[in-house]
C-alpha cells in the first residue's frame, strides 16, 4: 500500500544512506587504482568516473523504484499517478544531482518530490509492500547502456573540450 506521508528525516537519511554506500564503492575503486599504480592515468579516471555516475543514475532500477537506502526506510518512486514508473524515468530523475544545491532546496521544501521528480513526473511515496524481487537484467541492462553515455561524455569532456596541456598540468 502506497501513502505519501514522506517526513524530511526519512528522505534525507535514504540520501545518506545511497551516498554512503557509493562513497564506499569509491573507495575501493580508488584503492584498486592506487594497488595497480594506475591512479595518474586519464583513462583509467573517466572510468571511475562513469561507472560512480553510472551506478548512481540507475540506484533506484535494482528494486524498481527503490535504491538499498529507500528499500530500508520503505520508500518507493512512483510516477505522479501512483503508476509503476519506467527505467528511463528513474534513470532521468536523478540526472539532476549535478544541481544538487536545488535539489536540497527542493527537498526541504517538500520531501515528496526533489527537482529531478518533478521534471519527470515522479514521487516519493511509503511503500509497505513485501516485494522482494530483484530486476538484476533490467539494472545490468541500464547500467551498461548508461556506463557507455558516461564513458562518451566524460572522454569528450576530457578529450576534446579540455587542452591536453591542461590534463597535463592539472594530474601531474
Amino acid at each position: 500500500m502506497f501513502k505519501n506521508n514522506i517526513t524530511l528525516s526519512k528522505r534525507l537519511m535514504s540520501l545518506l544512506i545511497d551516498g554512503l554506500i557509493l562513497m564506499v564503492i569509491c573507495m575501493f575503486l580508488i584503492s584498486i587504482l592506487l594497488i595497480l599504480n594506475l591512479a595518474q592515468n586519464i583513462a583509467c579516471r573517466i572510468l571511475l568516473l562513469s561507472i560512480l555516475f553510472s551506478l548512481f543514475f540507475c540506484k533506484d532500477i535494482l528494486f524498481r523504484g527503490q535504491s538499498i537506502g529507500k528499500r530500508n526506510l520503505k520508500l518507493k518512486v512512483q510516477d505522479v499517478s501512483n503508476q509503476k514508473t519506467t527505467l528511463l524515468r528513474l534513470i532521468l530523475r536523478n540526472l539532476f544531482i549535478v544541481v544538487w544545491p536545488i535539489e536540497i532546496v527542493l527537498i526541504l521544501i517538500n520531501p515528496q518530490r526533489r527537482f529531478g521528480d518533478i521534471i519527470f513526473g515522479t514521487k516519493l511515496v511509503s511503500d509497505d509492500t513485501k516485494n522482494t524481487k530483484i530486476y538484476k537484467k533490467e539494472f545490468v541492462g541500464s547500467f551498461t547502456i548508461v556506463l557507455i553515455i558516461c564513458l562518451c561524455f566524460f572522454y569528450f569532456v576530457f578529450y576534446v573540450l579540455i587542452p591536453e596541456n591542461t590534463i597535463r598540468i592539472l594530474y601531474s
